[in-house]
């Protein structure tokens, strides 16, 4: 949208009046699945508000609202993959159906991280310190570190909306689920002075949550100047996580 008036700050729109801004579509406010589905083909105009009195456009401080071809029968979908073998990947689906008086929207999104390639070394210096009651100038510490990560997510969004001139209602189904299915690190410990008796360690990190969502958002237009909105929700979640960490010591030989 090549408007003057909008402006991108810190990858968030902004209007005239440093608002941010609210995308409505049709003027119905967009949800992501809204937005997921876009197809800026269909935009015949661009409009943009601000303070409007409008009762559609909810009292937002700053809004664009994309006028599109409304569809009494039809949808789209849209697939967006991005596969980065084998360290990295993130994939979605998103799509939306219409039948008369009813949406319908479906958004499901999937993405894995795995990282084991990263090394980090370095060195500390602790100056004019005491240790078992023996004082140290300096006690020097050179490291060698090993870590791996990784990261499995998966969320998806269900919702129906129905809508007539005066009243909408929203109802929304979602899931978010993100695993850590095994991160850890090795690291190996240099002291000068061999103050410590432990030059190596190991730890390892697995964690798992499951959320989830369920919500309605509700609409109603009595005249031009008067309107309502509803909003409610419940969501629900699940947490598990375990880690181990150990300190290898070195065998003294006498």
């Amino acid at each position: 949208m090549h408007l003057p008036v909008i402006r991108k700050v810190n990858g968030a729109l902004k209007g005239r009046n440093g608002e941010d801004i609210t995308i409505f579509i049709n003027g119905v406010k967009a949800n992501n699945v809204d937005l997921s589905t876009f197809w800026p083909k269909e935009v015949r105009r661009v409009e943009y508000f601000e303070d409007s009195s409008d009762p559609a456009f909810e009292g937002a401080r700053a809004a664009v609202n994309l006028v599109t071809t409304k569809y009494i029968l039809g949808g789209v979908t849209k697939i967006n993959l991005y596969q980065k073998i084998p360290d990295f990947g993130n994939n979605s689906v998103s799509s939306k159906a219409v039948y008369k008086k009813m949406t319908y929207g479906v958004l499901l999104n999937g993405n894995f991280f795995r990282d084991h390639r990263t090394n980090t070394s370095g060195s500390e210096t602790y100056s004019n310190l005491f240790y078992n009651n023996v004082h140290y100038d300096n006690i020097n510490r050179i490291t060698d570190e090993h870590s791996w990560s990784k990261e499995d997510a998966f969320s998806s969004v269900v919702n129906a909306r129905y809508q007539t001139e005066r009243f909408r209602a929203t109802h929304t189904l979602a899931l978010n689920w993100k695993s850590n299915p095994g991160s850890g690190s090795n690291s190996i410990n240099t002291w000068t002075p061999a103050v410590f008796a432990s030059p190596s360690a190991y730890g390892t990190s697995k964690d798992r949550s499951v959320t989830p969502q369920i919500s309605g958002e509700y609409y109603a237009s009595f005249s031009n100047k008067w309107s309502a909105t509803g909003h409610w929700s419940y969501a629900f979640s699940r947490n598990h996580a375990s880690s181990i960490n150990s300190f290898r010591r070195q065998r003294r030989i006498l």
